[in-house]
């Protein structure tokens, strides 16, 4: 890959690892977050019930503030970022499912997230300046396969 490209996803990934680290900080030290009123109040549509029904259960709101927290920092760190990656698409896919179909525009933002992440793991956005990039070079990584998928 061209080194402008390089540089071109890596900024991608500072940007994407921004826009999840710092809702799920902000949840994580707000010790009133609470996940209910989005799975009540704000979904809408064919998947209202399974959102709702949600509510009431605090995992859902630990998952979702230390789940948004985790993977920015993993995309920050350039840390696990396939498996970030992923874990961030369905993240983005169950958020834009609990309001569908959007009103305004068919692809919104939780859209244009995945598609971010989606070309993180196609370009391999951890091996350049991130930790992938050494953490695949290890005996370790070179001699598991499930090691080498996930780097």
């Amino acid at each position: 890959m061209l080194r402008l490209n390089k540089i071109s996803v890596f900024i991608l990934r500072i940007l994407i690892g921004i826009i999840f680290i710092v809702p799920g900080w902000r949840d994580i030290t707000n010790p009133k977050f609470s996940a209910d009123s989005f799975l009540t109040k704000v979904a809408y549509g064919p998947f209202q019930s399974i959102y709702a029904g949600l509510a009431g259960n605090p995992a859902v709101s630990i998952l979702v503030a230390w789940g948004l927290f985790l993977i920015g920092l993993c995309l920050l760190l350039g840390l696990l970022v396939k498996l970030t990656s992923s874990l961030g698409i369905i993240m983005m896919i169950l958020f834009y499912l609990a309001r569908f179909p959007p009103q305004h525009n068919l692809i919104e933002e939780h859209i244009i997230y995945a598609a971010v992440l989606f070309l993180l793991i196609a370009f391999e956005a951890g091996k350049f300046a991130g930790i992938d990039k050494y953490l695949a070079k290890t005996k370790f990584a070179g001699q598991n396969l499930l090691a080498r998928a996930v780097l």
